[in-house]
């Protein structure tokens, strides 16, 4: 079987519509191809940049965007394609045609750098990427920025200056993790958890929230702020081991009788609230910056604490206007790239 029958089968659709996807002027609806160019950029990645190339010298009107994403299930990504989607529906009649590239895990620095090599070759009308702490990365996209646009998803890179960005406002999430855990507690120590070996901006920002709005309103906390080893990953939730960060929180725990909280400015798994829990019986506080969905339903049955998380749909959908605007020539002046936040508490 070719790539067409293989993809149709694993998706349980028709060939013909797989087909129609690989052409600038098939009629696929937005969610199909995305989940077509899914598997293919997987399975078949040679065939996506096939198109690509395809398509852009067969069809000269039609501009297309291309998005590097991680392939990973995900409410956070999943709502990020989400508001692709819906500024993809706002430029439909301009042929805007925006493709994806999957890689695997969180941030894959090898499958990224090998995506970033066949498309500085195939050169899309722009790019939207999760960005990583590679210089080699780094200086690709710097090359690549010189001539098409291209934004990132998020923060992280700072050697690209020059690249656009979607980002949040990290003092306003810290400072919101701050009102709820000030709301519930009176006094005691607040273990606020670090990667060590990472410096992100968006971090610092939250815990410069975090910090002033407890030295403001909760005169009676203390924070002690820990540095786990991690060797340089981004992500609690998938490339962290939960048990490293138990057994850091349970070595504070015996030197410190009156932890109440736990801070993590960049993410809660399941498993390591599974971790925590197992560490001490009596309730304590976990907060975080963004929880995954197993970690969410905790909080709900019972486990005391709370989360910002940032604005997924606005983040995929403002990365993509700026790229449509950009390439069909729109003013971008008034576009604000910077997304908002929600918040929720778990008594």
């Amino acid at each position: 079987m070719n790539y067409i029958e293989i993809t149709a089968k694993a998706l349980g659709i028709s060939k013909t519509t797989v087909y129609r996807s690989q052409k600038t002027t098939g009629n696929v609806s937005p969610r199909t191809r995305e989940r077509i160019n899914r598997y293919i950029s997987e399975h078949f990645p040679e065939k996506i940049a096939r198109f690509e190339f395809n398509a852009a010298h067969s069809n000269g009107k039609a501009k297309f965007l291309t998005f590097i994403m991680p392939n990973k299930p995900s409410f956070f990504w999943d709502d990020v394609i989400c508001g692709i989607k819906k500024a993809e529906e706002k430029y439909e009649k301009s042929n805007v045609i925006i493709n994806y590239y999957f890689y695997s895990g969180d941030i894959n620095e090898k499958e990224i750098y090998s995506i970033l090599c066949r498309l500085e070759k195939l050169l899309p009308d722009g790019i939207a990427i999760v960005p990583t702490q590679s210089s080699e990365i780094a200086e690709m996209v710097r090359n690549i920025s010189e001539r098409i646009p291209v934004v990132f998803l998020n923060d992280y890179c700072n050697d690209c200056e020059n690249v656009a960005r979607v980002i949040t406002n990290g003092i306003e999430e810290g400072r919101k993790i701050g009102e709820i855990m000030c709301s519930q507690i009176s006094d005691g120590t607040v273990l606020v958890l670090l990667s060590d070996g990472f410096e992100s901006s968006i971090f610092q920002e939250r815990l410069r929230g975090f910090k002033d709005y407890c030295s403001e309103s909760g005169s009676n906390l203390e924070i002690t702020e820990i540095a786990y080893e991690s060797n340089g990953d981004r992500y609690v939730s998938n490339t962290i081991l939960p048990s490293l960060l138990a057994r850091t929180i349970a070595k504070e725990m015996q030197s410190r009788k009156n932890v109440k909280a736990v801070y993590i400015p960049n993410g809660i798994c399941y498993q390591l609230m599974l971790a925590v829990k197992k560490l001490r019986r009596d309730d304590i506080y976990v907060y975080s910056h963004e929880a995954d969905l197993k970690a969410r339903r905790m909080f709900k049955n019972g486990m005391r604490g709370g989360y910002v998380t940032s604005d997924a749909f606005s983040q995929g959908y403002l990365a993509s206007r700026y790229l449509c605007q950009k390439v069909l020539g729109d003013k971008t002046d008034n576009l604000s790239l910077i997304t908002w936040f929600e918040f929720d508490r778990f008594d």
